[in-house]
């Protein structure tokens, strides 16, 4: 009787886990609601998390350092290589690390659908800038800009594969443009040191972030109904297509920042939602089957590391921080259902 007791009570305390652990699950990594001013998590140690369906230990020392592929397409050895490859959609990979800026100060608006191999090589990126320069007029569906320090959008097809990306001791602050809609303007951007959306597949991947800040701001403050909706990850943005085996380490004094602004407060009040989101691995999911497809995932931050999704107020005859939404996570900024591995 004693032992049917035990057991009962195992079951329950067992129970309750998984029950918590699901909980836990619907959104990944720090998940900081703020219906009225700002989100900033600092200090973050560890975004690793055990999904009860399917958890994960991913070795780190391997990630994005191995290529179990073999090669194909142009061999790359050089920056100006890995540009015309990228601009014309071919197939490549790395026979060496490579360094890459876009110049401008302006992050890559370009859509990739062919297949880039880093063969166990790195990529530092070294686009940066103290001003801000707006991300390129290329827009996606709707009034969506996209922009990364790799690929603008990873289209449907294309892959990014077996690479560790490096983003040290530089700063990156950009705009988004403008949208206007009858006479009411709004920005809605996307933005990803690895690339601005991805729609394809990106697998066995390492980000290495260090003392670097990247600040993304709306150009403007929006009108009424069309809201402010940014989304800035350390890999990609958004989230929609295929995600796996990714690893972001963030260290030293880094912050990664989104300022949706606000919008002007006209007839009495605002119809639409400001959103800013932030993710060390990625911002939020933009299709309903990307959980399916996104396994995983780890993110370490020292100390040092901020998040921050803000929202400017306008000052007088517009709103004070009303309707905003932040979030800001250390693997994703916001998910609505969970994820395998993270």
């Amino acid at each position: 009787m004693r032992e049917s007791v035990k057991n009962k009570r195992k079951l329950i305390v067992t129970a309750v886990a998984v029950i918590i652990a699901m909980l836990l699950s619907v959104t990944t990594g720090l998940l900081i609601y703020s219906p009225k001013g700002n989100s900033t998590p600092e200090g973050i140690t560890d975004g690793l998390m055990g999904n009860v369906a399917d958890s994960v230990n991913l070795d780190n020392s391997t990630t994005g350092k191995t290529n179990p592929d073999g090669t194909s397409g142009d061999r790359i050895t050089t920056q100006a290589e890995l540009k015309s490859a990228i601009k014309n959609n071919r197939n490549c990979y790395l026979a060496n690390d490579v360094e890459l800026d876009w110049g401008s100060g302006k992050p890559n608006s370009n859509s990739y659908t062919g297949t880039f191999n880093g063969n166990g090589k790195v990529v530092r990126l070294r686009t940066s800038s103290d001003g801000w320069p707006m991300l390129d007029n290329w827009k996606g569906s709707g009034d969506n800009y996209y922009g990364a320090g790799f690929v603008g959008v990873l289209a449907p097809g294309g892959v990014i594969k077996n690479v560790t990306f490096e983003y040290k001791s530089l700063t990156w602050k950009f705009a988004s443009p403008t949208a206007w809609h009858n006479g009411k303007k709004n920005t809605i951007a996307t933005f990803g040191l690895v690339c601005g959306e991805n729609r394809g597949t990106i697998q066995n991947v390492r980000l290495d972030i260090d003392s670097a800040k990247v600040e993304m701001h709306a150009d403007t403050f929006a009108d009424e109904e069309y809201a402010n909706k940014l989304l800035l990850g350390g890999i990609c943005g958004a989230q929609s297509g295929t995600l796996n085996n990714a690893y972001v380490n963030i260290t030293g004094n880094t912050e990664l920042k989104v300022n949706t602004k606000n919008w002007r407060n006209t007839n009495g009040g605002y119809r639409a939602l400001q959103m800013g989101i932030i993710g060390g691995v990625y911002g939020a999911y933009t299709s309903a089957t990307a959980a399916l497809n996104t396994s995983n995932l780890m993110m370490k931050g020292g100390s040092g590391v901020i998040l921050t999704a803000d929202s400017e107020p306008g000052g007088s005859g517009w709103s004070q921080n009303d309707g905003v939404l932040n979030f800001c996570g250390a693997v994703a900024g916001y998910n609505i259902q969970g994820v395998k591995g993270v």
